[in-house]
């Protein structure tokens, strides 16, 4: 059994992240994994140094940048922490990773973003399996819904619907939804957003992966 938390859309909220450190070490919080589901920063205004204080506390991390995160930022952040999973698969533990980084074109003009063509060309490159897929932004109509509009990714989801392989989608986001569903043989996890006080403990039997029904909380702190 392995245990994974997942944050997402941190946005250089420094006290917080400390708080969480201080809770993890405070409360003996273990994990086996720690998941980000991108928007790191913002601006660039993330003090290195409390990240590094948190990446003591966790034996492995795997993450995506969100559309917030620029390209300064991203440069500095995979100079330090190397398991930067956009545009690859990596293999963990019997398991293969892959991820996206980035959103689709938003009306915000954010330093990080993509047409869905350039997220489908990227996808089309993951021909091998995978069995955990992250994102920063979700498939649409999935989590995805701000003012009445569905402003996930089309590229995403057709990804999604032809693969049969993927059993864990992990996505951020959108701030005000979060949750799990089922699309075909995948369990949609929509991480919380950080600054709501919120993060996800999922626990993977890695020895019946593919029959598991992954148990998966939400947690605030």
């Amino acid at each position: 059994m392995i245990k994974i938390i997942a944050i997402s859309d941190i946005h250089s909220e420094t006290c917080l992240l400390e708080e969480f450190i201080d809770l993890l070490i405070r409360d003996k919080i273990t994990c086996d994994l720690l998941i980000i589901c991108g928007d790191i920063s913002d601006n660039d205004t993330l003090p290195i140094q409390v990240f590094e204080r948190f990446y003591e506390q966790l034996p492995k991390m795997f993450y995506v940048f969100g559309n917030n995160d620029n390209e300064e930022f991203r440069s500095r952040f995979i100079s330090l922490f190397l398991e930067c999973i956009e545009d690859k698969i990596i293999s963990w533990n019997t398991l293969n990773f892959a991820g996206i980084g980035g959103s689709n074109i938003t009306p915000y003009n954010t330093p990080y973003e993509f047409s869905e063509q350039q997220f489908a060309q990227k996808l089309a490159k993951m021909n091998n399996k995978i069995d955990i897929f992250i994102s920063h932004v979700p498939l649409l109509g999935y989590f995805d819904e701000v003012n009445g509009n569905h402003v996930g990714s089309s590229a995403i989801k057709d990804f999604l619907f032809k693969r049969d392989d993927i059993r864990l989608h992990l996505f951020g986001h959108v701030h005000n939804l979060e949750g799990t569903c089922k699309l075909n043989n995948t369990t949609l996890v929509k991480v919380p957003c950080f600054m709501n006080r919120k993060y996800v403990e999922l626990d993977i039997n890695v020895h019946l992966f593919e029959k598991t029904r992954f148990q998966v909380s939400i947690k605030k702190f």
